[in-house]
């Protein structure tokens, strides 16, 4: 395969191959600017089709919010990085260096690296860390709240239905509907720890959770001991 692309491009160039290939590679490069470093290839790259296209799907999943878009944005990113470095070191060959020797390409490795940054990014970014100044673990609009409770009955054993679980808000509430279908005979109470502990597993939250904790941050007061001046969305549906 690399062979026929090599020698359809020593055709096209008519002249030994691989030589003058800049015209082929990068037909937008001005001979008379000089080599471009690597501010410029980064530059190159994002202005390429490939480049535009990853900041519009980074632009689509800022704009939705969702955690798994996230995960998969960043993916891609992290992907498009590993392939950028497979190119360089080991695929791209003579192509790739008669280009660079000719002054229309430099290393990549800015790009590698703001390539792997912004995919590191991006899979922080699925879950905004709004639980700092909202009492709620924030579960998010991905069914995170149904595993949730999946979770629950099967390791406290119990069955919770549709219209107990429309009516929870709080995790006092949670708690009190597992204890009160476990009908505790003891002073030693562990429903709660283990709720609590659930409820991360599925929310990512690390923030402290009480009683008044809401799953989701529309029903959310803003925490004790935090300044009333942030500005705290409006609970709406």
């Amino acid at each position: 395969m690399k062979l026929t692309v090599y020698g359809t491009i020593a055709l096209i160039a008519g002249s030994p191959a691989f030589a003058e290939v800049c015209d082929k590679v990068r037909p937008s490069w001005d001979p008379n600017s000089g080599s471009i470093n690597r501010f410029e290839e980064l530059y190159f790259f994002f202005t390429s089709p490939l480049g535009v296209g990853l900041v519009f799907l980074i632009a689509v999943t800022l704009y939705l919010n969702h955690r798994r878009l996230s995960i998969l944005c960043a993916g891609v990113v992290l992907l498009t990085s590993v392939l950028t470095a497979a190119v360089w070191f080991w695929l791209g060959e003579d192509i790739i260096y008669e280009a660079f020797e000719e002054g229309c390409r430099a290393e990549p490795y800015l790009t590698i690296g703001v390539l792997g940054l912004l995919s590191l990014w991006l899979f922080q970014h699925g879950r905004p860390r709004i639980t700092q100044r909202l009492n709620t673990i924030n579960l998010g609009d991905d069914l995170d709240d149904v595993e949730m409770l999946m979770s629950i009955e099967e390791i406290f054993g119990i069955e919770i239905k549709k219209s107990e679980a429309e009516k929870l808000i709080t995790m006092g509430d949670l708690y009190a509907l597992v204890s009160n279908k476990l009908k505790l005979k003891t002073n030693f109470d562990p429903v709660w720890s283990l709720v609590c502990q659930i409820a991360r597993e599925h929310s990512g939250s690390r923030d402290p959770i009480d009683k008044q904790t809401t799953f989701f941050p529309k029903f959310a007061k803003v925490r004790i001991g935090t300044s009333k001046n942030l500005n705290v969305p409006e609970n709406s549906d």
